[in-house]
């Protein structure tokens, strides 16, 4: 995997087989050069930089630990070393809303979700192969999806480490999974079976929906991040995305009903030939 910095466009990490992950620079001429190389005990799959630091990296490596770096620090020693996972590690990604936080899936049927601030692990089962694919939500911070060998895309509660829905749809392994930007619940899914799949979890905020649209306001759907990750909390947001829209339709940012009614199903949903109804 490879990485761009959202700190700074010029650096960007990728994985490699020489027991390393490389951090790369664009000069002036826009061309690549190494800035740093950080040595590892095994070949590195997946690397991610942390959403509020620069210099922070994490990386999997095929020796089942999760790294956490500071690229400032002339040494190739990690700041923190995670163990647990029992096979390699092959993707890790930082949770948007949660900047401690961060996921990574192995050869060992599980996903991890590391605290960097008190160390602790929350181990996710159900996967019954290896799994490859993970991306957490944006407005939900307990949320995310992972993808795995045995075909199938889970969505979680990582608060429970519930299971919350399987997708069996895909018939080879998955590989990838993204986020629309606008849209923070429709996912695409690509696989070894060689078709790209897009999902919506409407179905899933159904409750929320009708909240929103019955008392037309969000008040009730919107809370901090402790809030929302209490274990008997139902299901609210967060996210900057669900934040900037509420403000939309409170502050009176939205022109005409209509335009209120389409912004609001086009961020919940993707709906072919809805725009027709407008």
């Amino acid at each position: 995997r490879c990485d761009w910095n959202p700190h700074d466009a010029n650096l960007v990490a990728t994985g490699s087989s020489e027991k390393a992950a490389f951090i790369l620079s664009f000069n002036a001429a826009k061309e690549l050069s190494v800035y740093k190389r950080i040595k590892h005990p095994d070949v590195v799959f997946g690397v991610a930089w942390s959403r509020v630091s620069r210099d922070v990296i994490a990386t999997a490596c095929q020796d089942g630990n999760v790294r956490i770096f500071d690229i400032a620090n002339p040494s190739d020693n990690p700041m923190q070393l995670f163990r647990g996972h029992e096979d390699k590690v092959f993707n890790v990604v930082f949770n948007p809303t949660i900047p401690n936080l961060l996921a990574s899936t192995s050869d060992d049927n599980t996903i991890r979700v590391w605290n960097l601030k008190d160390s602790s692990c929350t181990v996710l089962e159900g996967h019954s192969s290896n799994t490859r694919a993970v991306v957490w939500n944006s407005e939900v911070p307990w949320m995310l999806m992972s993808g795995s060998w045995d075909s199938t895309i889970k969505l979680w509660d990582m608060r429970t480490r519930n299971c919350i829905s399987t997708i069996s749809d895909h018939h080879a392994d998955i590989y990838g999974l993204a986020s629309h930007s606008d849209r923070p619940f429709i996912y695409v899914s690509c696989s070894r079976d060689t078709s790209m799949r897009v999902w919506s979890l409407e179905d899933l905020l159904a409750d929320q929906q009708l909240r929103i649209l019955v008392n037309d306001n969000w008040t009730d759907t919107i809370s901090s991040i402790d809030i929302c990750l209490a274990e008997e909390t139902k299901l609210l947001f967060c996210g900057k995305v669900t934040k900037e829209l509420s403000d939309d339709f409170m502050l009176g940012r939205v022109s005409s009903d209509v335009d209120k009614y389409r912004k609001f199903f086009d961020f919940f949903g993707l709906h072919f030939g809805l725009e027709d109804l407008w």
